[in-house]
């Protein structure tokens, strides 16, 4: 493997290979809250936020970390909000102590947050919108979970990035991943020098074993009677009834996914 497309490799697992405080989605939002906040100078008292379907999908029943168990949408922009800090990017809330938590949830006892789905073809797309006092601020994150591609106070531009008229989820890399292809990856792992990856890849191992760790996050809360409950992503109070739902994913849900395998067989 030359050294350029080994240098790539290297690259590229830098940066997927980076740290996230808890389910990226999420966390994504609240970094955007946290730019929102720096720029606005204040806590909000109208906040707004757009998503993508796919956001709302993957956000809707996900606990959001250091909130004491608050979950959503909702409790991802208080906890950017309130106790954000947008340097740490996807740790934006690592450091959030016992007293922003209680800070956290009386803002969003008396903070009304509107949440809809966005008008866009894009699968990644998070526009929030605050204000206070008249003063006004627009964040927008496309197709990547610290991709920023616009920050306005008001009618002032903070900051834009071309980002905003390209092609939706075009990927967005500082790195070329279209250089990604099977052989040459398992080229790159059997040639690899550990010392240019014991760093990402250490971090990766300490990361995912303390998650494995806390999986155990799960099995003792069932045996202590923990379970999803209506409003958790399709389930619905009573069996039946998710049953029900399970049945409409099936039928109207995989209608589409059949046309396409259809048109792959036909190729």
């Amino acid at each position: 493997m030359n050294r350029e497309l080994y240098d790539t490799y290297v690259h590229i697992l830098e940066e997927k290979l980076i740290p996230a405080m808890g389910c990226t989605e999420p966390i994504a939002i609240a970094y955007a809250a946290s730019i929102a906040r720096a720029a606005l100078g204040m806590l909000p008292e109208q906040v707004e936020i757009h998503v993508s379907g796919n956001i709302i999908k993957n956000v809707k029943s996900v606990i959001v970390p250091h909130t004491g168990g608050l979950h959503g949408i909702e409790a991802a922009v208080a906890a950017g909000l309130v106790a954000g800090d947008q340097q740490r990017e996807l740790e934006v809330i690592a450091d959030v102590t016992e007293e922003q938590i209680k800070q956290i949830k009386a803002y969003l006892e008396q903070t009304e947050i509107t949440v809809a789905q966005a008008d866009t073809e894009r699968v990644f797309e998070i526009d929030l919108r605050v204000e206070k006092d008249r003063r006004r601020v627009q964040v927008k994150i496309v197709d990547g979970h610290t991709n920023v591609v616009l920050v306005r106070r008001n009618e002032e531009i903070l900051y834009e990035s071309s980002m905003l008229s390209e092609a939706p989820d075009e990927a967005v890399h500082k790195t070329d991943h279209s250089l990604l292809e099977v052989e040459k990856i398992v080229l790159f792992a059997e040639e690899v020098e550990l010392e240019d990856v014991t760093e990402v890849l250490e971090r990766q191992i300490t990361y995912n074993t303390a998650i494995a760790e806390e999986g155990l996050l799960g099995m003792e809360m069932y045996r202590q009677g923990s379970q999803f409950v209506g409003g958790d992503g399709i389930v619905t109070k009573g069996v039946e009834k998710t049953i029900m739902n399970v049945g409409d994913l099936a039928r109207e849900g995989m209608a589409q996914t059949d046309k396409e395998i259809i048109q792959i067989m036909l190729r």
